[in-house]
């Protein structure tokens, strides 16, 4: 009986899309409860964060600094006691956005941004695209 739903499940993710299956049996805990390692694949994480952007805001971005906290993916101890981190501010489009600030002996944080960049969700480190993932369903699910 439990791989006749399971089969049911993922052929409705087929025609719907993960977020509407969701959604729609209930929520996440619901989801999981029925296919409990269906989000151990990397693409199913990458599928569902898509949809929450498409669902949310389709030409835009979702801000962590709105939902959550951004993520810290890299710090760099450069001159004089300063230090470059890297924090993912946002997410869409299959990318993140990178924020790089420098911050002074201090911790304190210079006015502006130093640089950003964007990584696709397919090359993201997987601890981060976790956080990521994480934080997404924490708020909207």
């Amino acid at each position: 009986m439990e791989n006749k739903k399971q089969s049911v499940l993922l052929s409705k993710i087929g025609e719907i899309g993960i977020l509407n299956v969701i959604k729609l049996i209930g929520g996440y805990p619901h989801f999981e409860k029925l296919l409990p390692d269906y989000f151990n694949n990397r693409n199913h994480k990458i599928d569902l964060i898509n949809g929450f952007v498409n669902d949310i805001d389709p030409d835009g971005y979702i801000y962590f600094y709105e939902i959550g906290e951004e993520i810290l993916i890299h710090t760099e101890e450069i001159d004089e006691g300063h230090t470059q981190e890297d924090y993912i501010t946002h997410v869409g489009d299959g990318s993140v956005g990178v924020s790089v600030r420098e911050y002074d002996e201090e911790g304190e944080m210079y006015d502006e941004v130093v640089d950003t960049y964007r990584i696709n969700l397919t090359e993201l480190k997987e601890p981060f695209l976790n956080k990521v993932f994480e934080q997404l369903v924490n708020y909207y699910l």
